[in-house]
């Protein structure tokens, strides 16, 4: 009898052991199935461009310079910190993305991003701030190498590198749209559509897409 119960208390023993291994096979299946998802969507993100819809071309050049102001406002902040300066200072010749600036700086754009697309495209905010982030750091060692002395290296003008680089590639260019400008739609006030491409009709006007505007002419 005894030998008999040992053995039925190993087998609800392996019993209750095989339930266990087995729930806990499909919670590491639920999480991993999260993950690819996780990871699906976010390639997807990626693959698709954001449109972030606008009343009004007064409304995206609000929201563009709140952005201006606040990259400032940044750099001003991280070039009074000495320990940053300095860091950033001695290491231009070979800037990496363990220095504290430039996370800071990733950061700061990646969050800026996020943001300009109403925190719908986490994906294509961070790829564009790393793009830009490398663009500082190319830029930045390229005026390390053009400056024959390093007392010359000053915040002024790290600031203003930084700041030519970026509205340069987030604004309003001469011949093209910056990347800012390639997601910002507006309502066109004769098709009723949302159209990347528009203009003002006079001062107080409403905003017309190319199209429109070529069909009245």
């Amino acid at each position: 009898m005894i030998l008999v119960s040992n053995n039925i208390n190993n087998l609800n023993i392996y019993y209750l052991y095989y339930i266990y291994m087995e729930k806990l096979a499909l919670t590491c299946k639920v999480l991993y199935d999260k993950d690819w998802l996780d990871n699906i969507k976010l390639c997807k993100d990626g693959q698709v461009k954001p449109v972030i819809k606008y009343e009004s071309i007064h409304d995206w050049m609000r929201k563009m310079n709140e952005f201006q102001v606040s990259l400032k406002h940044f750099l001003d902040e991280q070039l009074s910190n000495q320990a940053i300066f300095n860091e950033l200072k001695e290491n231009m010749d070979w800037l990496n993305d363990d220095h504290i600036f430039i996370k800071n700086f990733l950061k700061f754009m990646y969050d800026s991003c996020l943001i300009m697309t109403e925190h719908k495209y986490k994906y294509w905010s961070l790829d564009n701030a790393r793009v830009a982030t490398s663009a500082v750091k190319g830029a930045l060692k390229g005026f390390y190498y053009s400056t024959e002395y390093i007392h010359r290296i000053t915040k002024d003008k790290i600031c203003n590198i930084i700041v030519s680089i970026i509205f340069s590639m987030f604004g309003t260019q001469d011949s093209y749209p910056g990347i800012f400008d390639k997601i910002s739609y507006m309502k066109c006030f004769m098709c009723k559509k949302f159209k990347n491409e528009v203009v003002t009709l006079g001062t107080n006007g409403k905003e017309i897409c190319l199209s429109c505007c070529r069909n009245e002419v």
